[in-house]
């Protein structure tokens, strides 16, 4: 279930964006996704919630920057999943991300 996405917030990543551009603030997330599993289990599930949220900002305000940085958050957390399911060697499959298939 996405979460509700305030104002403020949503300026922050356009600029963000604006800044960074779509490589740039795709490898922000993944910093923010590392940074952030030292203290939560499964950041990748936060960032996909957040990315959700700025795809219904979209379709809300058809603006394509929404779009732009929901899908540079999507795949981030989708990386991060990857990446922590192959360290952690965790057996969790979560079923809202892409799996290979064995």
């Amino acid at each position: 279930m996405a979460l509700k996405l305030n104002e403020e917030l949503a300026n922050q990543y356009i600029e963000l964006l604006e800044k960074k551009g779509e490589v740039g603030l795709y490898k922000q997330a993944i910093a923010v996704g590392v940074r952030a599993s030292v203290e939560i289990k499964n950041p990748e599930n936060d960032i996909l919630n957040l990315s959700e949220a700025f795809l219904l900002k979209y379709r809300v305000t058809a603006n394509f920057n929404y779009f732009i940085i929901s899908k540079c958050l999507r795949r981030a957390a989708h990386v991060l999943y990857r990446e922590f399911l192959k360290k952690n060697n965790r057996a969790d499959i979560n079923k809202r991300f892409l799996n290979m298939v064995k």
